[in-house]
């Protein structure tokens, strides 16, 4: 429990005009290695987290929380109390309010003026131009315009042909649901979708078999581009968090120039992940999330100096000359996601076309990649693997950190 947090900063002048501040309680593995990164440019730590449930209160980063919010859902009252802790704690003039979740980017571009009166800068470009590359079906019609394939569209009838994926229109409803994807393999998922879902708030493509890959992006606000990739290797059921990957190096080729000029033309700077799936000669857009993504550790792992290039450009800094990643054929791997699929007994989803031996001794390879399994944030790891072992005997709920 922590009643009176006190934070610790990283940076000895912790009242510095302009600190990060972190909303934690989802998106835990990027913000567990945006802290890391912060930590090694000894640069302060300053975290609201989520309620007493927060996950980061089982790491070393406890210490770096300034405020804790009484409730689950962003409430203005609550926020605007946690804000000034934050800054009677560091001193801070301004906070860089950091895009750890769709649903809070969202919401702090709806409320950019009750932010910014509270000495809050967001990352973000404006909402309309955040949605239209958010938003899976906008961009996917953006990209097609501009000759990047996207899946092909599959109408819904009596006597569909499996398998398939309803993709939500828009991330978030009016009523402010967050809507997800669904893989849909046969008719009880479709029967399972139709019972939860709105299928007007939905639109159908193709299932797409093939390498997948992210497309990693800082595009500064001065026009410069950093960029890195990565292949996903394994990935929760369902279509969920990647659980291992790679480096890889299709940042350095024509498809990774494509979205570039696509999104400089439309004026979009910040963040941003582009999922595709190479199907033969094709890279096909999947989507692209403007905002911290869960694998930012393979970044750290590889020494790649995007998230270097994020922190400059949001303090204002003068362009760095950054050198080559380190470490390039780095990878990435978050045993506690395995578990949790092991847990609910369904199989991960392989990417990589591999047979199963060859499976389990890349997870071998890759143990001291763990994102968690580290000295500031052992605990989490092992209270995630235990938390899997229960539910895997006891076939209950695990806990839900979804904003």
């Amino acid at each position: 429990m922590l009643n009176q947090p006190t934070a610790i900063c990283s940076r000895a002048d912790s009242d510095a005009a302009r600190v990060f501040l972190i909303f934690s309680g989802s998106n835990t593995r990027a913000v567990v290695a945006f802290c890391r990164a912060l930590a090694a440019r000894h640069l302060a730590i300053v975290i609201v987290a989520r309620t007493e449930e927060d996950p980061i209160l089982r790491t070393r980063y406890r210490r770096n929380v300034v405020a804790v919010r009484a409730l689950n859902q962003l409430d203005f009252a609550d926020l605007d109390r946690c804000l000034h802790q934050a800054r009677r704690t560091t001193g801070a003039q301004q906070f860089i309010v950091c895009p750890t979740s769709e649903f809070l980017d969202l919401f702090l571009l709806e409320n950019r003026e009750f932010f910014a009166s509270r000495g809050c800068i967001l990352p973000l470009v404006d909402r309309d131009l955040y949605r239209s590359v958010s938003d899976k079906h906008s961009f996917s019609r953006i990209c097609q315009r501009q000759g990047i394939a996207i899946p092909r569209p599959i109408a819904l009838e009596a006597s569909p042909k499996f398998p398939f994926v309803a993709k939500p229109r828009y991330n978030i409803t009016a009523d402010q649901r967050s809507l997800y994807p669904h893989l849909i393999f046969d008719a009880t998922d479709l029967a399972a979708f139709h019972s939860n879902e709105t299928s007007d708030d939905f639109y159908f493509e193709e299932y797409v078999v093939g390498p997948s890959y992210y497309l990693l992006y800082y595009l500064s606000r001065r026009g410069a581009v950093t960029a890195w990739s990565q292949q996903n290797l394994a990935q929760q059921p369902g279509g969920k968090s990647i659980v291992l990957a790679r480096s890889a190096q299709i940042h350095s080729q024509p498809i990774a120039a494509r979205f570039v000029e696509i999104l400089h033309g439309l004026g979009f700077w910040g963040l941003a992940m582009i999922e595709i799936i190479r199907q033969g000669e094709d890279d096909v857009f999947i989507e692209l999330n403007p905002r911290f993504w869960g694998p930012f550790q393979l970044l750290l792992n590889a020494g790649s100096p995007l998230l270097d290039a994020f922190i400059d450009d949001q303090l204002d800094l003068a362009p760095a000359a950054y050198p080559a990643p380190a470490r390039p054929q780095a990878g990435y791997l978050w045993l506690g996601g395995m578990a949790e699929a092991w847990a609910t007994g369904r199989a991960l989803r392989w990417h990589d076309g591999a047979p199963q031996q060859r499976r389990a001794l890349c997870i071998a390879r890759q143990l001291r990649s763990d994102v968690y399994a580290r000295p500031d944030t052992a605990a989490l790891f092992f209270h995630e693997l235990k938390r899997a072992a229960r539910r895997r005997w006891t076939r209950g709920p695990l806990d839900d950190h979804n904003p």
